[in-house]
């Protein structure tokens, strides 16, 4: 607290943050911009949610350039090339859709998954479900 003050610091009140968590909890919504979208037509009134929508837009527009730089890690093709032959990868991510997909697919491994999910389909724990009510796994089939 003392170094924020000597440095004229103030925190933004995180009350509207813990109000936007909440809210996609309650309505099993993924973090990310559409439900961000969402729960600001519901509060409209709050300006640090439309910071944060701001933020967050500039964030995903710079996604295609930092990551076209960035490859992915030494044998991951290799390694996903082994699994798949053996499991069934699905891809979950907080970024954009459009922007994994186009990353995947540059770098060549996008033919080792089988879905590919963006921050616009669904937390990790949707995407679970989902897989687990399609019928193909359950019990010990999950890692």
């Amino acid at each position: 607290p003392r170094v924020l003050q000597e440095r004229h610091i103030k925190l933004p009140n995180i009350k509207p943050l813990n109000e936007y968590i909440a809210y996609t909890k309650e309505n099993k919504l993924g973090l990310g911009n559409p439900s961000l979208e969402e729960f600001l037509n519901q509060n409209s009134k709050d300006l640090a949610i439309y910071k944060l929508l701001g933020w967050s837009e500039a964030v995903n527009r710079m996604f295609p350039h930092i990551s076209a730089k960035i490859p992915p890690f030494d044998k991951v093709k290799e390694c996903l090339e082994l699994m798949a032959q053996y499991a069934d990868i699905l891809i979950v991510s907080k970024t954009p859709y459009a922007d994994l997909a186009n990353y995947w697919e540059a770098q060549g491994i996008a033919e080792y998954v089988q879905i590919i999910a963006g921050q616009e389909m669904g937390s990790k724990g949707h995407h679970i479900e989902v897989a687990k009510k399609a019928g193909k796994y359950g019990g010990t089939s999950w890692l």
